[in-house]
């Protein structure tokens, strides 16, 4: 008898286990899928961030290349459009923390497992899209200096 409720013992511990590993797996898996869906959102963010300020820079790019056509140098033109896009990156990197800690109640109902004040989360989320917000100035402003100053004054 004593083999047969060992046996009976161990069935009953599996049965009762499993569900609890099934958990366990389910809450692993969510909590994946929660860091899954905080990269692709915070992915989306920087490439809507690249988009404006790719197009923002690409809407000067005619009087960049009448500065051109005056005689500026390739150095003078990279100059200004990087920092005609710094001052655009860095109001929104004063803006976006301060917003941030500004609407914590607002946004702390939104959030599971991180804090609407949480230092860490904020800084990444800054140092990201202000490196792309830089690297959307850059790329339009490399096509500004390889505009050629005779095709913008015919624009004009």
């Amino acid at each position: 008898m004593g083999s047969r409720f060992a046996a009976f013992h161990a069935g009953m511990c599996d049965h009762v286990a499993k569900p609890r590993r099934s958990q366990a797996r389910l809450r692993t898996w969510k909590a994946g899928s929660r860091e899954f869906s905080a990269v692709i959102a915070l992915l989306l963010a920087a490439a809507g961030v690249y988009g404006v300020v790719a197009y923002r820079t690409e809407l000067r790019t005619h009087g960049t290349g009448i500065r051109m056509a005056l005689g500026a140098s390739h150095a003078c033109v990279l100059r200004l459009v990087y920092v005609q896009g710094l001052r655009l990156t860095l109001i929104g990197i004063a803006l976006g923390p301060a917003l941030c800690f500004g609407l914590t109640r607002v946004i702390a109902g939104l959030l599971y497992g991180v804090s609407a004040d949480d230092p860490l989360t904020i800084a990444g989320v800054v140092v990201v899209l202000g490196a792309m917000s830089l690297l959307a100035c850059l790329v339009p402003a490399y096509r500004a200096i390889r505009l050629d100053p005779v095709a913008a004054l015919r624009e004009l």
